[in-house]
């Protein structure tokens, strides 16, 4: 169940608004319900123009674009953990908003264990050799299985 704050995209104007400025079970917002039925069809046209110009022409747009392609694809098969080299589904990796597919190089198993590693003391020449460990396991894991 949404809270009434919730913010919802009217399908007519394109605001985000929220919930309680919508007409019950509908998706369009109050200032939209008054509008003449010739005005409301313009009005959703030029949204529509504007979302299709955003997603094209704009360096945000296919941004987005590109980062729901790979996720799409992650969700499939995986994605390959550069410590470990495991594959592992999208979720098991924190977000990063500048990497062109909006995840961490690193699952987060692998950040938990190297941030414990450095907070207690350890030199980074030890994580590395912590991480080339489960490379070899991991490899060895997959040799196994046939892979």
């Amino acid at each position: 169940m949404l809270s009434t704050n919730a913010l919802l995209q009217c399908v007519c104007c394109g605001r985000a608004k929220p919930m309680y400025d919508y007409a019950p079970m509908t998706n369009i917002c109050s200032i939209c319900t008054g509008l003449s039925a010739r005005e409301a069809a313009n009005m959703a046209r030029a949204t529509t123009i504007a979302q299709i110009n955003l997603e094209r022409n704009t360096k945000d747009g296919r941004k987005i674009k590109r980062q729901e392609d790979k996720a799409a694809q992650y969700a499939t098969t995986g994605k390959k953990c550069g410590s470990c080299h495991s594959v592992k589904p999208a979720g098991d990796y924190a977000k990063c908003a500048p990497r062109t597919d909006g995840l961490q190089q690193d699952c987060k198993a692998c950040n938990n264990m190297k941030a414990t590693l450095l907070r207690t003391g350890g030199k980074l020449t030890d994580w590395h050799k912590v991480q080339s460990a489960l490379r070899a396991q991991n490899d060895a894991g997959s040799a196994k299985s046939g892979m």
